[in-house]
C-alpha cells in the first residue's frame, strides 16, 4: 500500500510506502534518474559483452555508455558528451529550511529534523544542449542562513607571496689567537 501517509508515519511497523503526491501513476522527479541510471548501464553492458569485451572491462562499458546509440529512459533520451555529462535538460533545485508550520507532507527528497525540515524544491532548469539557465522566479531562491539576497561574489584573496630568499648568512667571526714568539 502507498500513500502520502508513509512519508510522515516513521514507525517501522507496518508503514505503507511513501508516495510523494498520492497519486500512483507519477514517481518523485529523482527516482526517474536513477531507474534511467540502471536502464543505462544495463544496455551498455549488453552491448559490450554482445561486442566481445570481457564483463569487467569498464573502458569498453564507459565507451559504450558514452557511444550515440539512443537509449531512452523514464526521463526521456540517455545521451552523453565526451566527458560523460548527460545532455538534456535538468531540474534546478534550491535546497529550504522549512518550518513545522510552512511544511504539508514529507518527501523522499528531505531530512526531518526535530523541529523543522530541509526540502529540495524546484526552482528551474537548465539546459545542457544550449548552457541556458531558466529560473522563472528568482526571488524564490533561498540562500544560506535563508537569506533571499543574492550572495555578493568578490574574487579570491591573491595568492600569498612567493617566499622571500633568505638573506646571505652573516660572515662568521671566529677567533683569531695569534700566537707570537718572543726571543
Amino acid at each position: 500500500v502507498s500513500s502520502s501517509q508513509g512519508c510522515t508515519n516513521m514507525s517501522p511497523h507496518s508503514r505503507p510506502f511513501c508516495d510523494h503526491d498520492d497519486d500512483a501513476s507519477t514517481l518523485p522527479y529523482h527516482t526517474a534518474m536513477r531507474v534511467d541510471a540502471v536502464i543505462k548501464l544495463a544496455v551498455s553492458a549488453d552491448a559490450a559483452i554482445r561486442n566481445g569485451s570481457r564483463p569487467g572491462d569498464a573502458d569498453a562499458l564507459f565507451a559504450k555508455m558514452l557511444a550515440a546509440d539512443t537509449v531512452t529512459g523514464l526521463s526521456g533520451p540517455l545521451l552523453f558528451d565526451a566527458s560523460g555529462d548527460r545532455l538534456g535538460t535538468l531540474k534546478v533545485l534550491n535546497y529550504r529550511l522549512l518550518t513545522e508550520a510552512s511544511h504539508s507532507g514529507r518527501s523522499l527528497s528531505s531530512v526531518l529534523l526535530p523541529s523543522s525540515l530541509l526540502e529540495f524544491s524546484i526552482v528551474g532548469s537548465y539546459s545542457t544542449a544550449t548552457s541556458t539557465l531558466q529560473l522563472p522566479d528568482v526571488g524564490a531562491l533561498v540562500f544560506s542562513g535563508g537569506s533571499k539576497e543574492v550572495p555578493q561574489h568578490s574574487s579570491p584573496p591573491p595568492p600569498p607571496p612567493p617566499p622571500s630568499p633568505s638573506p646571505e648568512p652573516p660572515l662568521s667571526t671566529g677567533v683569531l689567537v695569534g700566537v707570537v714568539l718572543v726571543s
